[in-house]
């Protein structure tokens, strides 16, 4: 064949290259869903707490607290996590 196509020629992909990308799309597709959390999380608890001032009533922030504690909580220790107390161990956060 006289004429070759030369498709992929002009820009080499390495198999490197694809994994980097891909770790780097996957952890801003996690960095944006707890993102996502913590705001939504953090309005619903502002709006809930302005509802129960007005009704002097706080059963239900309390309920809403009591569930939306515990993944705030593993998300700010996730994206804010630091060296261990000796120094040794630097646990750098990927966001």
């Amino acid at each position: 064949m006289k004429y070759r196509p030369r498709i992929g020629t002009d820009f080499p992909i390495t198999k490197e290259e694809v994994i980097a990308k891909t770790h780097q799309i996957a952890e801003l597709t996690r960095s944006m869903i707890a993102l996502a959390y913590v705001l939504l999380g953090g309005l619903t608890l502002t709006v809930v707490a302005a509802f129960c001032i007005y009704k002097e009533d706080f059963v239900v922030l309390e309920t809403l607290w009591a569930v939306l504690a515990a993944p705030l909580g593993l998300i700010v220790g996730y994206y804010f996590r630091g060296s261990s107390p000796d120094g040794k161990n630097d646990n750098q956060s990927s966001a």
